[in-house]
Formats: structure tokens, sequence, C-alpha cells
């Protein structure tokens, strides 16, 4: 969210959050747990790069 509308890659926030023991679904999950909470609008999938936050 510190981001605001900029494209944060995968890895960058996996190694961000999580650092280098994370697994890649983990994100996926946690993405799928705010657009829950946020609404689905609220972030967008850039398919083959990362997310990034609209709301």
């Amino acid at each position: 969210m510190t981001h605001g509308g900029d494209v944060v890659p995968r890895a960058e926030a996996l190694e961000h959050v999580w650092g280098s023991a994370a697994r890649d679904n983990v994100l996926d999950v946690y993405i799928r747990y705010l657009r829950s909470h946020l609404g689905s609008d609220s972030i967008e999938t850039i398919r083959g790069i990362g997310y990034r936050f609209v709301g």
C-alpha cells in the first residue's frame, strides 16, 4: 500500500514481507485475503509481473 499505484513485482513483495523462507503461494493466499476485506477491485493483478493497489 505504500507504493500506491506502482506495480510491485511478486518476488519483491515476497522478500519484503516474508523474507527468503516464504513459499510462492503464500502471496496468492494473502492477496485473496486482502481482496475479501478491501474489495475485489482494490488490488489489481498485473499478469506476469505482480500487483498494484488501486484503492
